[in-house]
């Protein structure tokens, strides 16, 4: 079919943004906290407001420990697309071997995590087809790199064709993705309107909706 067709000549547009990619502007947008960020939480005002008060003190360390730890790298499917599952077959064919597995809450393996950390993967020079193809396809909308926490909430929003949804604390933008997506993959009607009081996080949020496919400013 013609939405076939378009599907693959946007991958081969990813194959081809592959050699193109040569920073990682598109990484930036997924809110992500590199590892190197989360060890400045160790300083004298972050210690002084929580120790203590919110982390007993017989816990600090512990809970120090678990900020720096590196979170999974994951995504998920764009399921609006036209032929979603074709690129899900795509993109597993091509991340073989490189670890990624299934989130199990994700209906019909249409999100994925791997045990490395964005910051593992970069280094990791086995990894960098993985990661190439993850900017790539995150530039075109077809996938979306988010927390697999963060994409409970809208799971469980259960957003159906013609609901009205407000995201009054939206950037960086990857829950509100995630609300379009499933409101477009239902047909025409519904409306999402984000907003968030950083300004500068607008930006952000502007980026992520508007690399959707058929995105409408």
């Amino acid at each position: 079919s013609n939405s076939f067709c378009t599907l693959l000549d946007r991958m081969g547009r990813v194959r081809g943004a592959f050699k193109r990619d040569k920073n990682d502007g598109a990484d930036r947008a997924d809110g992500y906290v590199s590892v190197e960020e989360l060890r400045a939480l160790d300083n004298e005002k972050f210690t002084k407001f929580y120790r203590g008060k919110v982390v007993p003190d017989g816990e600090w360390e512990e809970c120090l420990n678990a900020f720096r730890r590196g979170l999974p790298t994951c995504f998920r499917i764009n399921t609006a697309l036209p032929n979603a599952s074709a690129l899900r077959n795509f993109v597993e064919r091509e991340l073989r071997g490189s670890g990624f597995e299934p989130i199990a809450f994700i209906p019909k393996r249409m999100g994925y995590q791997a045990a490395v950390s964005r910051g593992e993967m970069k280094r990791d020079a086995e990894m960098k087809h993985a990661k190439q193809l993850l900017v790539a396809l995150n530039a075109e909308g077809m996938v979306s790199r988010q927390e697999a926490v963060s994409m409970i909430p809208p799971l469980l929003l259960d957003v159906r064709a013609g609901h009205r949804v407000i995201d009054m604390c939206a950037a960086p933008g990857s829950k509100t993705t995630q609300i379009l997506e499933r409101l477009a993959a239902q047909g025409p009607g519904g409306i999402v309107v984000a907003n968030d009081v950083n300004q500068g996080r607008l930006d952000v949020l502007t980026h992520q909706t508007a690399r959707l496919p058929d995105a409408k400013s």
